[in-house]
């Protein structure tokens, strides 16, 4: 069973101010990643792990959006990787840059994420709340 240390999370911060975590309005990219079709499908199919009913902010558009942008708050695994539903969305509209290494990962895997990805819950939970800004 998985150690909180065996996890990696990609998210983005939405504040300049988080050192941890790459600003989101600096990873948009004109041109879409030639696995964009490929990486969606992988990132759709994850595990939700942890659920939000919450509503966020298109927080890219200009002015920041809620009608017609919504975006959830869903947290996913492949049993490896931890990312939230609203990378979906702005790979979609604004082809966010996804790093190498979680790349290389879904590329491994022949882009399709396991079903029933093996994980302890505690150790996940822990493990994101513990790399979020507060």
């Amino acid at each position: 069973m998985k150690k909180e240390n065996d996890f990696r999370l990609f998210y983005l911060s939405t504040s300049r101010d988080d050192k941890q975590h790459p600003y989101l309005l600096e990873v948009l990219q004109e041109t879409p990643h030639p696995d964009k079709d490929h990486i969606l499908h992988y990132l759709e199919s994850g595990r939700c792990f942890l659920g939000s009913p919450s509503k966020f902010a298109d927080v890219v558009a200009d002015p920041p959006k809620w009608k017609g942008h919504y975006i959830g708050g869903n947290w996913l695994t492949d049993g490896k990787w931890i990312w939230c539903t609203d990378l979906v969305i702005y790979l979609k509209r604004y082809n966010i840059l996804v790093p190498d290494d979680f790349l290389a990962h879904m590329k491994q895997r022949s882009w399709n994420a396991p079903k029933r990805p093996r994980f302890n819950e505690k150790a996940i939970v822990n493990f994101l709340f513990s790399r979020l800004p507060e």
